[in-house]
């Protein structure tokens, strides 16, 4: 991961998944996939003591890791954004994802700096939500995840005040009317679950602007806190907020098209 107050230095621990990205790889090609440095300039970062993996130092480029489940730190390297670079994002609540706001509110590319020169926001959160926020120089990848029939998952955890009662679980399962672009919208199917009171797990396959909160309304509830944690195969994890880290190249195949499953 990477933080705006210390560009200096790079610690990356990949969000939780059922499994990792790939199985184990040398250290030396897990800084290269990590966007820290080349496969040559690894070896020598390795040797000279600059890299710990879970806390210990390791000097062998050849010592093998698991990208999904071991925490890797390279002093004095910073990650680098490529021509064609994806990272995740960690937005916080109270700034906007558009490159320059008309009312001089703090925006995610006045958090990342000079970072995320080239870098586009794919989708948007708005200003309270918080959660995952990719952004790429990939155009193709960015037509791929924005296009209207995209069917990417887009995985939230809600809070709600109202009453969470089954008749409103399946009217957000199956569809509500919403505004959206000045006319009525029916929402796709979305799995939606209770995972603790109050909270729902809620998995969409389509963004429309504020669609989860008017979706909420339409059914009597009000939103309270709206995160998200997952776009296709990348998660948030444990990536703390207003921190980002280069999506792995294994995670990429994920933004693939399918439908969710209703509960």
């Amino acid at each position: 991961m990477n933080t705006v107050k210390n560009r200096l230095s790079s610690s990356f621990r990949p969000p939780g998944k059922r499994r990792p990205l790939r199985p184990r790889v040398s250290l030396q090609r897990a800084l290269s996939k990590l966007g820290l440095c080349s496969r040559a300039e690894a070896e020598e970062v390795i040797k000279g003591g600059r890299v710990t993996v879970n806390g210990n130092k390791v000097i062998d480029p050849a010592y093998r890791v698991d990208l999904g489940l071991q925490r890797i730190h390279a002093e004095g390297l910073a990650h680098r954004v490529s021509a064609s670079q994806t990272i995740a994002f960690h937005k916080p609540p109270g700034i906007v994802t558009t490159r320059k706001d008309e009312r001089g509110r703090h925006t995610v590319f006045d958090v990342l700096g000079s970072i995320a020169n080239g870098l586009k926001a794919v989708g948007r959160l708005d200003i309270e939500s918080s959660g995952l926020l990719l952004l790429t120089t990939d155009h193709r990848l960015l037509d791929n995840l924005t296009r209207p029939d995209a069917l990417v998952e887009k995985e939230y955890e809600v809070v709600v005040e109202g009453n969470l009662d089954h008749a409103t679980l399946e009217q957000l399962r199956h569809g509500v009317s919403i505004s959206a672009g000045g006319r009525r919208y029916t929402t796709r199917p979305a799995r939606v679950d209770i995972v603790r009171p109050s909270t729902l797990r809620m998995i969409l396959t389509e963004g429309k602007n504020r669609q989860i909160r008017k979706m909420a309304q339409a059914v009597g509830l009000t939103v309270r806190r709206l995160h998200r944690v997952r776009v296709g195969n990348v998660s948030l994890g444990s990536l703390p907020e207003g921190s980002w880290r280069p999506v792995a190249a294994a995670e990429i195949p994920g933004m693939t098209s399918r439908k969710p499953s209703l509960r």
